[in-house]
């Protein structure tokens, strides 16, 4: 928030160009200074293209402000090319390295070979559900790469159905789930960084988020995967089961 108001403070003209991803802390405070935000757009994949980047930074231009992993999709973004373009055009760049930092290398010499080995891990437990769930041909489609995305991050949408129903099903059974950010988990509206990827309303309401930490093992993502099959069995429409 200081990074905001101190930059557009000395420049009542300047204007931000953010990242629909961006945390929703950073969100809100440049949505507070109406009528000087410029929103980037995602590719399907929901990443950011250094064209779009490049195409939207104007002379009135101040900061830009984009997050190094977003904390919903889990894409990871190239902040060095993002910001070696920031530079070539004098403007200054916000990187919001929070989901980052702890998951994946950040600079961090000493971390480096023990995130690398723990994300290896970690992506092929994401691998697992999706493999058992693309067997079942259970319709859901990806949000983000998880190929390339934060390390056993999963953002899944499930067209027709409700992420909330669906986290709660999954919580009896006894998996916690959440269906966005963790910071907006309680509001019933889309989430705009969903929707950014070109979702439907009705799809991206029906968005999970599974994260697989070190204490899992790969019987913990086959069983997660069953049960949230079993969950959209359950509460499919009649006519799609």
């Amino acid at each position: 928030n200081w990074v905001v108001r101190g930059r557009l403070d000395r420049d009542r003209d300047g204007r931000i160009l953010i990242s629909p991803d961006v945390h929703a802390s950073l969100w809100n405070a440049c949505r507070r200074e109406q009528g000087r935000l410029d929103v980037l757009p995602l590719d399907p994949g929901g990443r950011l293209r250094l064209a779009d980047i490049a195409s939207r930074i104007g002379p009135a231009t101040r900061l830009v402000c984009v997050p190094h992993a977003a904390n919903e999709t889990g894409v990871i973004h190239d902040i060095a090319a993002i910001s070696a373009l920031c530079e070539r055009r004098g403007v200054a760049c916000h990187v919001d390295g929070t989901q980052a930092l702890g998951h994946i290398p950040v600079d961090l010499s000493s971390l480096v070979p023990h995130l690398a080995a723990q994300a290896g891990t970690l992506r092929a437990l994401a691998g697992t559900t999706l493999g058992i769930l693309r067997a079942a041909s259970c319709p859901f489609e990806v949000n983000g790469d998880s190929d390339t995305g934060l390390p056993g991050l999963l953002s899944l949408s499930f067209p027709g159905l409700n992420g909330h129903t669906l986290a709660a099903d999954l919580s009896i059974q006894g998996f916690a789930v959440a269906t966005g950010s963790a910071c907006s988990e309680d509001r019933p509206e889309p989430s705009r960084a969903i929707l950014a990827l070109g979702r439907p309303p009705a799809t991206a309401l029906g968005t999970i988020r599974i994260s697989f930490g070190p204490g899992n093992t790969p019987s913990d993502a086959a069983a997660v995967a069953a049960a949230l099959l079993s969950a959209v069995h359950r509460h499919q429409p009649q006519e799609r089961r």
